[in-house]
Parts: C-alpha cells; sequence; structure tokens
C-alpha cells in the first residue's frame, strides 16, 4: 500500500472518531431520602374509672319512698307464734362517700318517724302509737341515730360490691339514748347510688319501752325486738 493510500485512511479515521457523539453523561442514581427514625407514640388515654369520675367526696342523700325502717318482734297470738313486722318509709339520712378515699366515709344523723309504723292490725298501730311508743306526742316522734364509728371500712371501692360494716352510734328512741351496733352491709351501686341493710337485736326495754296491756288474745310478746332498715342513698 503507498503512503498515500495509508495517509488517507488515517485521515478518514480521525474524522470518524471526531464525528462519533460522545457518550452522554451518567446521571447518578436516586437516592432514597433518609428515613426518619421512628417516633414514639403516646398511649391512648384509658377511660376514666368510676371512682374517678366520682373523685372528691359526694353527699348521698336516703330516697323517699325507697328507704325503709321497721321493727320485728315475737309474739304469741291467740295460742300460736307470729312475728310482728312494723315499717315506716319516713327516713331521712345521708352518707359521705369519696370513692378515693372510702375509708373517710361518714354517716349523717338518721331519723324515723315513729308515728308513720305500719303493721297489719290497726289496733296495734294505735297502741304502739298511744301507749307502747306514745309517738303521737312530738318528743317521741322521732327515732334518731347518730354515728361514731365505722368499723371495716376498704381501702378502695368496686361498684357493685358488697362490704360488712360494723355502725356504732347512739340511738335515742322515747327520749332515752344508748350506745349500739348496727351490722351492715353496704353495696356502691354506681358513682350515683349506694343500697344497703342494717340490723341490730335490742332488748326494747332498754329504751323505756313496754307494753302496758294485751289484748286477750296476745298471751306474750319477746323481750327483744330487732330494728332493721333497708336503705338507698342517690347523690
Amino acid at each position: 500500500m503507498s503512503t498515500r493510500s495509508l495517509t488517507l485512511i488515517v485521515l478518514l479515521a480521525a474524522v470518524a472518531a471526531g464525528c462519533a457523539p460522545a457518550a452522554a453523561p451518567t446521571e447518578p442514581a436516586p437516592t432514597e431520602p433518609p428515613t426518619a427514625a421512628p417516633q414514639p407514640t403516646e398511649p391512648p388515654a384509658a377511660e376514666p374509672t368510676a371512682a374517678e369520675v366520682a373523685a372528691g367526696p359526694a353527699t348521698f342523700t336516703f330516697v323517699a319512698g325507697e328507704t325503709i325502717a321497721r321493727f320485728v318482734v315475737d309474739e304469741v297470738l291467740s295460742g300460736n307464734p307470729k312475728t310482728v313486722v312494723g315499717e315506716t318509709d319516713a327516713v331521712t339520712g345521708a352518707i359521705t362517700l369519696d370513692w378515693s378515699a372510702p375509708t373517710q366515709a361518714a354517716l349523717g344523723p338518721i331519723e324515723v318517724d315513729l308515728s308513720g309504723l305500719e303493721t297489719d292490725s290497726g289496733f296495734r298501730n294505735r297502741a304502739i302509737r298511744e301507749a307502747i311508743l306514745q309517738s303521737d306526742k312530738e318528743e317521741n316522734r322521732l327515732a334518731t341515730f347518730t354515728a361514731t364509728e365505722i368499723s371495716g371500712l376498704p381501702e378502695s371501692v368496686t361498684p357493685g360490691a358488697s362490704y360488712e360494716l360494723t355502725i356504732t352510734g347512739d340511738l335515742t328512741i322515747k327520749g332515752t339514748t344508748r350506745q349500739v351496733s348496727f351490722d351492715a352491709v353496704v353495696t356502691p351501686i354506681s358513682e350515683d347510688r349506694i343500697e344497703g341493710t342494717a340490723s341490730l337485736a335490742v332488748p326494747y326495754a332498754d329504751f323505756g319501752v313496754d307494753i302496758p296491756f294485751l289484748p286477750p288474745q296476745v298471751a306474750s310478746v319477746e323481750d327483744i325486738v330487732s330494728l332493721e332498715i333497708d336503705l338507698v342513698a342517690a347523690r
């Protein structure tokens, strides 16, 4: 091959190389943004408990018509044993309860209008009002109980649970006051309602109560009377 031909080939190769498109610059691969560290989440707020809803002292007043006071005594009537029950719903009182501090619960004075006691006999009702309790006289109309100590109060309260208590205080009937202790079962139904029962067995003669006469058909009356209350209190 001649030198001229070789030179021409070299020139053509150089021209071809110069006309070739330059390689496109490589774009850097997109990078993912850094993943943010997970932020701690607050736990969902707990629903308030009944105790929290009713926080602070609250007064529960005895519900008229639902709170019942009664006496129960046994007698022999026409030769047969009989249990006599006298009841009244004329009862007033109140309970103070702080659900967060139930050991500080307090029972206010309770008053029972004895003139409203009713049994199954009109004759007996009159005898109770006019002779036995003499509750037709204003000074004897009310029996009162003032609590001085409550034993058995729990450290915490669960709605619907029942608690056995001993409630000691001063009971006044017919002008005579004695210290007595009631056995009670109290159930806080909800933050708005309390139910309970309390009872006491006591010689009625301790309060100056006697039965001055008996109708012919009544042979005897027991010396011990049971005093009971079914209470419903609401705030």
